[in-house]
């Protein structure tokens, strides 16, 4: 009897270990479908610019000089993560997370519209009527005058591609929050928004979208050199919105962040405990993507209660960000 038992449990400890492995095999399929999101992955070292393909599967969808920069690089190649130096200046930089981003110009010497783009196939087509959640990090480079907004993401069923250096003349479906020109050179800044797909789409392309003259520039510093708008980018990601809550939150709930009730008949409380510099706010989307509402959350308050007429029956989707991070977002229902 103590052999059959102690055969049973380890046959059911063998059977539990493959049900864990199957589990976490399905959980990362479910996940990001934009490979090589982070740029981690290379085929081989960058050792200079215009090395965008290098990042497999990503590559320069226009033939201009998109770059890929890692750590694996020497600083004097141009290219190192987290400095870079053409001999005489040095600029540090490092990656959202782990050892590699990319950079791209979202414009060169204004009134010439000149772009730089990169592009991606996804590992599996959208799927129609569904909501994703399509997010990426940005940054500045530095001894740039200016900085400029349009960059954005743009979903598509077949690849996109236009002769270097022209715009790419097609609408991203995520831009940032008020599409405001991007100056910061030290903090990654979150570009995210929700999609809803036409069904099959399976190409993602990053880049300023617009020509000059329908492009915001704002100054980022008047002692700095160069005229022109270059951007490094990070952690790409498009995840199902069923997905969400259990891979994109950033932040664990540590503040307490609660909105109930939910369903409701668009009133409702948003109860949390942030720090009195955090910087916080809660945004409602329709199930298109678009951005419905967005409301502060003051420190002091604790509590905010939203009475909104804006909202009709049926789901929305909402995020909490702290800090330029999602911290909660789940779906919202009203009845009424």
């Amino acid at each position: 009897m103590y052999l059959y038992r102690k055969a049973f449990y380890a046959l059911m400890k063998r059977i539990f270990i493959i049900y864990y492995l199957l589990l976490i095999v399905l959980y990362s399929k479910s996940q990001n479908l934009v490979p090589n999101g982070d740029f981690e992955t290379y085929s081989s070292c960058p050792n200079g610019p215009a090395q965008t393909n290098l990042a497999t599967p990503w590559y320069d969808p226009t033939g201009a000089t998109s770059d890929y920069y890692n750590s694996c690089a020497t600083a004097l190649s141009g290219i190192g993560v987290p400095f870079q130096s053409n001999g005489a200046v040095t600029l540090f930089q490092p990656a959202f997370s782990g050892n590699a981003y990319m950079g791209l110009f979202a414009s060169q010497n204004n009134a010439s519209d000149y772009r730089e783009y990169i592009q991606v196939k996804l590992s599996d087509t959208l799927s129609f009527g569904q909501c994703y959640l399509v997010t990426f990090n940005i940054n500045l480079m530095n001894l740039l005058k200016k900085g400029c907004n349009n960059v954005g993401a743009y979903l598509s069923t077949t690849a996109i591609s236009t002769t270097a250096p022209n715009v790419l003349n097609y609408t991203p479906q995520i831009l940032m929050s008020g599409n405001s020109a991007i100056t910061d050179t030290v903090n990654w800044i979150k570009i995210s928004g929700i999609y809803t797909a036409l069904g099959g789409e399976e190409y993602l392309t990053i880049g300023n979208f617009q020509n000059d003259s329908n492009t915001t520039f704002q100054i980022a510093d008047t002692a700095n050199p160069f005229d022109g708008c270059y951007y490094y980018i990070d952690d790409v990601s498009v995840i199902n919105c069923n997905d969400t809550l259990s891979s994109v939150s950033e932040i664990e709930n540590q503040y307490d962040f609660q909105l109930y009730p939910n369903p409701n008949n668009g009133s409702f409380t948003v109860e949390y405990a942030i720090e009195e510099n955090d910087q916080a706010d809660l945004c409602v989307y329709s199930v298109e993507g678009k951005k419905i509402a967005c409301y502060k959350l003051n420190a002091n308050d604790k509590k905010i209660l939203i009475q909104e007429n804006l909202f009709s029956n049926g789901m929305y989707f909402y995020q909490i960000h702290l800090n330029g991070k999602i911290a909660m977002q789940d779906k919202l229902i009203i009845i009424k």
